[in-house]
């Protein structure tokens, strides 16, 4: 631990030294994986109704945590604190870590906090008070998420199937349907080919086209809020539109699909982050010349 905080620290230092952006910055990630890991991704940070009512009572078992003298509470206390911070310093130092995809097991953490500020309430009423409202809590991200509501992450509910089945319904004998994205190939199945990688690999696209003799290909990517391990879907689509462009083929139309209603309000706030009003783009490239 002390090895960990000690490489962490001259990063976080040079990061913060850069002015109030960085903070501003580090604020943001802090509070967004704080929210991620106990309100939860299925309620929008604006959902003032829920979000107030949820921090107060949040804030108040955490206290309740921090300041409890049940000695079975204070025995985890050190351990889970120094846990917490020293993972709060790992997500700064490394910006690649910052999603809460690589922070499930902060879960355990966060939940021991939970129980031990819910022990330390001495009156029964109050104590109920601080459960039923974590019940509530969880009840209504629970309902979000199965009616598929408030999504902070419009990428977990991508509805692959239909936009899978539908590029089927529209492709012809003989067409390419080239996707960069691997939850399409699946749901589309054997006629769909992945052409992520092929940025690295000069002419892939050029041998593809010789041995099929395709006249038309669809070509289909997702734009995502952030780049998912690093990759720009968005670029990866397009650069295998490029390379149909200099092959002779022309793009005979674009079409975006699966809109994030909540997109105007969360470019207007989350400021900072990329965004995406629509999911999925599809495309379909003609070779110049050929019968349509």
């Amino acid at each position: 631990a002390p090895l960990a905080a000690r490489s962490c620290s001259p990063k976080i230092g040079n990061m913060l030294a850069g002015g109030g952006y960085d903070l501003r910055g580090a604020l943001i990630k802090i509070t967004m994986l704080v929210d991620n890991l106990t309100i939860g991704p299925t309620v929008l940070p604006w959902n003032w109704g829920v979000m107030i009512p949820a921090t107060l009572l949040l804030l108040w078992l955490a206290w309740r945590f921090v300041a409890s003298t049940d000695a079975d509470v204070a025995s985890l206390r050190p351990v889970t604190l120094a846990f917490l911070f020293l993972c709060v310093l790992a997500m700064l130092a490394a910006p690649a870590l910052t999603s809460s995809r690589y922070w499930l097991v902060l879960l355990i953490p966060v939940s021991i906090a939970l129980a031990g500020g819910l022990l330390s309430i001495t009156s029964p009423q109050w104590r109920a008070v601080g459960a039923i409202g974590l019940v509530a809590l969880a009840a209504y991200g629970l309902c979000n998420l199965y009616t598929q509501r408030q999504y902070q992450y419009m990428e977990l509910v991508d509805d692959w199937r239909e936009l899978a089945e539908m590029t089927r319904q529209m492709a012809e004998p003989g067409d390419e349907v080239w996707t960069v994205m691997g939850p399409f190939q699946y749901y589309y199945g054997p006629g769909s080919i992945c052409v992520r990688e092929w940025r690295d690999e000069p002419g892939a696209a050029k041998k593809r086209i010789e041995a099929t003799g395709a006249d038309r290909v669809f070509v289909q990517y997702s734009p995502l809020s952030g780049h998912y391990l690093g990759i720009n879907f968005t670029s990866r689509g397009r650069d295998a539109g490029a390379e149909l462009a200099k092959l002779g083929f022309e793009c005979q139309w674009q079409e975006h699909y699966h809109r994030d209603p909540d997109f105007a309000i969360k470019r207007k706030l989350l400021k900072g982050r990329e965004l995406s009003e629509f999911r999925h783009v599809l495309e379909l490239w003609e070779r110049d010349g050929a019968e349509g």
